[in-house]
């Protein structure tokens, strides 16, 4: 028996739907009527815009023109079950019905007297994880989840999907009996079209258009076909036959959001149940996935114990070649040379030396741990240079000892030869830099300490020979610095910046590419209590991170901190602070986790390039030097360094703009994430 109604629970009129201008409208002026009571079946092939005009009703959506009118106007009298399971695959079934339950306001004895009652209709087990569900006992557990509340209307995308026969025969009557006896409107859609025949009333569609609306009985005698199947072929080839006779579409109305009015009123923007049953996901999402947990504590402990052991330390060991013909071997430096001609010139100008001075300025060299290679010609140890077998080369003539001492004598008036004899030639390989620079420093500081002692072995005053430059204690930092000290700060910056963006884009992409935040919308959950929600759990995480980062750091490598370690505390949460916003901020721009991974991993590279992490921003091009002081973390890592090395208060300028520019990009990022979410949607 045929029921009829004359109130409409949903009313679709004239809809139009495109997610771009550059995309084909897959709503082209649809309408619909769905009476109070009523189980409707929606049908059509894959693609033909059925999920989003449920999107659409569901107020997931917004369309560009036309309008839903709907029999309810709260969110908690709708329940919808997407084509996707959207279910955390980490809970328990339990755990599924406690966190929907809260969404909905339910108390925690409603929660289970409905859990047993739908878990025993739709033969589920009392335990057990989602994940070791069959596919088939998912989706009977997402249509338990849509009907937990007891809603008014159902939206059900592919419901029976994989569910087994008997069972399925078993929902249909259950789904009648409400629609009879509870007078609740169901829309379902369906692959089986002949499933749909236990609908009183069915859409069928196709491209965006609506071919007939009837019940299925009336369209089979209408069209003289003994199924549904034939019905929705008749109409589909009468429709191709138009468009191909007509050969134009519908012209597409402009969208004007000042007339759309959504069809569900808006939850209201904090709920305390709401939050408390996101904020207990996630918690219990950490504790299920306690691989990540571990990975997201253990990764600064690893990074910064390997960045701090081997980054930034002065090289040594660093093959070093030479050649010197005052001995025939360096391994007879030791020995006295009481024979030697440059004995006799020592005793004429009164000098105490025993040895050539070659040897001794070769024991200040390996003072500085570096290796000396001994090549027994200048040929020999070009080549060796040339084959990366040595970083350079030093040469000491056979008359080096005693043209040096004439020259010391003489003064002034050193004739060339004196003077050509009395050089130490170096050649380098200078394709390091770093290295090249640190050999080129041990050289010249080898030297001032040898020369030195040569004018004391003359009698002189060791200072008069050296080089007449005094480098007095060093203002801020050590006198003999290490790289690693100064590039610390931009290293934790970047590092705690990348940590949090990577989790909250993740966390966050992972609820959209699953459609977990598309069903909690749709339950009234709102984006205010879901991004508080992650930002109470990421918080504590960063807590966690911090501590880690700045022990390891600090307290396991004792790196200096030469000001108020608080202050390099709250600058580094501030930052993470930044990075899990602009975690929001990739969340909304992109919808593949590749793509937001990409522009993760850009993003740390650029902070790497910038914060002084490899080089010094003072060598960057001038160009890049005017607009890299406005970078995320760029005016932050003055901060850290100008406290942490230099012992800056907050009122120094540098110190307190770097809080400001760290709160202008917190605030930056928030602000942007907010007006991309409404534009999508929107």
């Amino acid at each position: 028996m045929e029921l009829q109604y004359t109130q409409p629970m949903v009313a679709v009129y004239g809809a139009f739907k495109r997610y771009s201008s550059n995309t084909a409208p897959l709503l082209k002026g649809y309408s619909m009527t769905v009476p109070t009571g009523t189980i409707y079946g929606l049908l059509g092939p894959s693609g033909c815009g059925k999920t989003t005009l449920l999107n659409c009703i569901a107020g997931c959506r917004k369309l560009d023109s036309g309008e839903i009118k709907l029999g309810i106007r709260k969110r908690h009298e709708l329940g919808y079950m997407p084509q996707d399971v959207a279910l955390y695959e980490e809970f328990t079934i339990a755990e599924i019905f406690q966190f929907y339950g809260r969404i909905f306001n339910m108390s925690k004895n409603k929660i289970n007297e409905r859990m047993i009652e739908l878990l025993k209709f739709f033969e589920l087990p009392l335990s057990g994880t989602i994940s070791k569900l069959s596919g088939g006992q998912q989706r009977r557990v997402s249509f338990a989840v849509a009907l937990l509340h007891n809603p008014k209307l159902l939206i059900l995308d592919e419901p029976t999907v994989g569910v087994d026969p008997v069972l399925c025969s078993k929902i249909w009557e259950v789904l009648i009996k409400m629609s009879v006896e509870e007078k609740k409107t169901i829309i379902i859609t369906t692959h089986y079209i002949e499933e749909a025949r236990q609908c009183q009333l069915i859409g069928m569609m196709r491209s965006g258009i609506l071919l007939a609306e009837d019940s299925p009985m009336t369209l089979m005698t209408a069209h003289n076909c003994s199924t549904l199947e034939q019905v929705f072929l008749e109409l589909s080839q009468k429709q191709q036959e138009a468009v191909n006779r007509n050969n134009c579409d519908t012209d597409y109305p402009p969208f004007n959001k000042l007339h759309y009015i959504p069809p569900l009123i808006s939850s209201q923007a904090w709920n305390v149940n709401r939050f408390i049953a996101q904020l207990q996901k996630n918690v219990y999402w950490l504790k299920r996935n306690f691989p990540i947990l571990v990975f997201l504590l253990l990764l600064p402990l690893l990074l910064f114990s390997i960045y701090c052991s081997t980054f930034g330390k002065k090289p040594i060991g660093l093959p070093f070649g030479v050649v010197t013909y005052e001995v025939d071997n360096i391994r007879d430096c030791g020995n006295n040379f009481t024979t030697s001609s440059f004995v006799e010139i020592a005793s004429r100008l009164d000098c105490y030396v025993t040895q050539p001075l070659s040897c001794l300025y070769l024991e200040y060299m390996q003072k500085e741990d570096v290796k000396l290679i001994e090549y027994q010609s200048v040929d020999d140890a070009q080549i060796a240079l040339s084959k990366n077998k040595v970083w350079g080369v030093l040469h000491f003539s056979k008359n080096f000892t005693s043209s040096l001492l004439e020259r010391i004598d003489m003064g002034w008036v050193s004739d060339d030869t004196v003077i050509n004899f009395s050089i130490v030639d170096v050649w380098m390989d200078m394709s390091n830099s770093i290295i090249g620079e640190t050999l080129k420093r041990l050289i010249i500081k080898s030297y001032d300490q040898f020369i030195g002692d040569v004018f004391e072995y003359c009698g002189g005053i060791p200072s008069s020979g050296r080089i007449p430059i005094k480098m007095n204690d060093a203002v801020y930092g050590g006198n003999d610095p290490v790289f690693m000290h100064s590039t610390l700060p931009g290293y934790v910056l970047s590092f705690g910046f990348y940590l949090s963006m990577m989790f909250t884009s993740g966390a966050l992409l992972l609820e959209k590419l699953y459609g977990h935040l598309e069903r909690k919308l749709v339950a009234g959950m709102t984006m205010l209590e879901i991004v508080l929600a992650h930002t109470v759990v990421q918080f504590i995480l960063m807590i966690c991170q911090t501590a880690i980062i700045l022990w390891t750091a600090y307290g396991l490598f004792y790196n200096p901190m030469e000001g108020n370690p608080y202050l390099v505390v709250l600058l580094l949460l501030l930052v993470e602070i930044a990075g899990m916003c602009y975690g929001f901020l990739l969340s909304e721009i992109y919808d593949s986790d590749r793509n937001c991974s990409y522009a993760g991993i850009g993003t740390v590279l650029a902070l790497f390039l910038t914060t002084g992490v490899l080089w010094p921003v003072e060598g960057a091009h001038q160009i890049m030097k005017s607009v890299m002081w406005a970078l995320p973390v760029n005016a932050a890592t003055s901060t850290y360094q100008s406290v942490s090395l230099k012992g800056f208060k907050f009122y120094h300028p540098i110190v307190y703009k770097g809080f400001m520019s760290v709160t202008f990009w917190i605030l930056l990022f928030s602000v942007t994430a907010f007006i991309i979410n409404r534009i999508r949607r929107n």
